[in-house]
């Protein structure tokens, strides 16, 4: 059920212009809130990276709920993570929206969330 429901906004996503991935650059204009122009989401995540954290939690699966429901909403980029893969991580998983190379653009990610009325928080995440 999970897996249609991804496929169905991943789809529903496509044609209303929304995209996923990581971002670099300027605004895209496209009605999503990256506010940033976005490539494919990496498989393997690099060591360390800067990321606007949505959410975290001890239980996966209601994280992986919320970033169904947020990427139907046109949030980008969505992923779980795990301490188990990034042992700084302060709970077991967090909700991340963007892979960065700068604070900056992570920064800018969390502005654009908490304007779609979310409540993010930057993170620098080190492997």
């Amino acid at each position: 059920m999970l897996a249609v429901a991804v496929l169905f906004g991943l789809v529903i996503g496509g044609v209303f212009g929304f995209t996923s991935g990581t971002s670099a650059g300027a605004g895209s204009g496209d009605g999503d809130v990256s506010g940033t122009t976005a490539a494919p989401v990496p498989s393997t995540l690099p060591a360390s990276f800067h990321t606007a954290v949505v959410a975290s939690g001890n239980q996966r699966a209601p994280l992986e709920s919320r970033r169904v429901e947020l990427r139907r909403r046109g949030v980008p980029e969505l992923q779980v993570i795990a301490q188990s893969q990034f042992p700084d991580l302060q709970r077991n998983y967090a909700l991340i929206s963007g892979v960065f190379t700068t604070e900056a653009a992570a920064r800018q990610r969390v502005a654009r969330l908490r304007e779609a009325g979310l409540q993010p928080y930057y993170r620098f995440i080190k492997g």
